[in-house]
């Protein structure tokens, strides 16, 4: 597997940060041994997130947990990276998971797994911790030969986010009303 993985320091001096304090973030695309090597803090993190949440369909607060670990496993169709946000202190920050980094069959589509970033962190950083997994996102399936994204979204605020920021669309079909479509190529030429 390929990694990928790049910092992005903040120092606007926030107003929860102390002046001329940095902090600094990594985004890494993850394997099943590095994920498996992280389970108790990245299973707290998805824990955190959506505990309380809202979801569409039959989606529940142990669907992230249930389904990132079946991909950490390796039960999933197809190969799957993880785009880790860490912070200074190497915790996870912040997640995509179960994105797909081989396209045995040359589809120009792929789905994804969960989207996160944990209710402690503030609203500011959160959107640039959004943006670095986005575009690990983007970077990630067109290295693999997809197009382009069609998935499902777990809760309203995800909508909202990937909506708004990111340039999702909601395409539903008559066989499912929660679809949702996303060229990757739309936010990296931004």
């Amino acid at each position: 597997m390929r990694y990928v993985s790049f910092n992005f320091w903040m120092s606007d001096n926030l107003p929860h940060t102390p002046p001329n304090s940095e902090r600094l973030y990594t985004f890494t695309l993850a394997d099943n041994t590095e994920m498996a090597r992280r389970w108790s803090d990245i299973a707290g993190a998805l824990q955190r997130s959506f505990t309380g949440s809202q979801f569409n369909g039959n989606y529940t607060a142990d669907s992230p947990l249930i389904y990132t670990r079946a991909g950490v496993q390796g039960q999933l169709a197809e190969k799957v990276g993880h785009a880790l946000a860490l912070d200074g202190r190497d915790r996870t920050v912040g997640g995509i998971f179960c994105i797909p980094i081989e396209n045995p069959h040359g589809n120009d589509t792929c789905d994804i797994g969960w989207v996160f970033t944990v209710p402690e962190t503030p609203l500011r950083e959160k959107v640039v911790i959004m943006d670095g997994l986005v575009t690990l996102l983007g970077h990630t399936v067109l290295s693999a030969g997809y197009q382009g994204i069609i998935t499902s979204m777990g809760t309203p605020a995800g909508e909202r986010v990937l909506r708004s920021r990111y340039g999702f669309r909601h395409e539903p079909t008559e066989d499912n009303t929660n679809r949702w479509t996303w060229d990757p190529q739309s936010w990296l030429l931004k």
